[in-house]
């Protein structure tokens, strides 16, 4: 009975002080709840150099000991380097050869190096195909990943800058659309892809990824450290400078695609660099000679007679691309034949 007349008597304390309207008044209700200051509380000051000497922030002037170690007044304090630390060098591929980063599924080995591609471009265009421009020239592997881009100019200027990424359209296609038994050059597709064609729209699937196609920083574009690297770029092109690439052993590896010229001249460099890398085994294609060279025979009707025809430019570079099954002759496989009973 006692604890619960002492609740009532809160309870009815309480309504009195929210009744009467002070409950938001707390100075007033509660004296002692006036939030102290320097006026009230003079030791509520708060503490200064003048006031508290003491309260100073130490220097190194007032406290020497304070003072930032250097590398004069701490010796032992030196950043170490190269040259005072040895140990300290940074690995590369030649001190640490395991320090190599894989860039692809494929093995480095069933493609030139950067070096032996760029060298090669160059020769091709010191040649004078088309109007003799500089060139782009992306390799993709089998997966379309990018394997490389080089550039023939020394600077990312020399060439046309859209043609970066053509390149790696053109070499994306040609991997795309060929097969261990067909090679399909990019210039096989045009007829086929105009209106009308029975791969009209083809040009439009496959979009390039342009967080590939355009991540910097520019001054790698064309390097060995170029951002497309290592990554798929995508994309369809359907005029000439995509070439599919086979090994020795006729194995489909990946795509090349060369873009800086007029699309017949992009071709004609693109089979030549081809020839020159020992990557042109394939078994076969569209073309009237068998393989996957450029076929000029678009009417005046814009119309190809055999279904898989490209525009031409001029006679000279139309000369060119009908010589190159011989100028530049495709690979054969060898294949070794069983030995006999006989040889046994």
């Amino acid at each position: 009975m006692k604890v619960l007349a002492l609740i009532s008597l809160v309870g009815v304390a309480s309504a009195q002080v929210i009744s009467g309207g002070t409950f938001g008044n707390v100075a007033t209700t509660y004296p002692s709840y006036e939030i102290p200051t320097a006026t009230t509380y003079p030791s509520y000051e708060r503490p200064t150099a003048s006031t508290y000497p003491s309260y100073e922030f130490p220097t190194a002037t007032t406290y020497p000991s304070y003072e930032i170690p250097t590398a004069t007044t701490y010796p032992s304090y030196e950043i170490p380097t190269a040259t005072t630390y040895p140990s300290y060098e940074r690995p590369t591929v030649s001190t640490y050869p395991s320090y190599n980063t894989i860039l692809s599924s494929a093995p480095a080995s069933k493609f030139p190096s950067f070096t032996e591609v760029q060298e090669a471009l160059k020769e091709i265009v010191a040649d004078g195909d088309g109007f003799g421009l500089e060139m782009w020239a992306t390799i993709v592997d089998r997966d379309g990943l990018v394997k490389m881009v080089v550039k023939s100019g020394d600077d990312r200027g020399d060439q046309w800058p859209g043609s970066r990424v053509i390149s790696a359209q053109k070499a994306n296609t040609a991997n795309a659309f060929s097969l261990p038994g067909l090679a399909l050059s990019t210039a096989n597709l045009y007829a086929a892809t105009q209106p009308g064609g029975s791969l009209y729209g083809l040009q439009h699937s496959n979009p390039v990824d342009v967080s590939v196609g355009y991540k910097g920083p520019p001054a790698l574009f064309g390097t060995r450290s170029d951002p497309m690297v290592g990554k798929a770029i995508g994309g369809v092109n359907v005029f000439g400078g995509g070439l599919a690439l086979y090994n020795e052993e006729g194995e489909l590896i990946g795509g090349l695609g060369l873009s800086g010229d007029s699309s017949v001249a992009d071709h004609i460099k693109a089979w030549k660099l081809r020839h020159a890398l020992g990557l042109d085994f394939i078994p076969g294609g569209v073309s009237p000679t068998g393989d996957d060279n450029m076929v000029l025979d678009l009417g005046k009707d814009d119309k190809s007679a055999g279904g898989w025809g490209h525009p031409a430019t001029t006679d000279k570079d139309g000369a060119t691309v009908d010589g190159l099954p011989d100028s530049a002759p495709i690979s054969t496989v060898v294949t070794e034949e069983p030995a006999s009973d006989s040889e046994e």
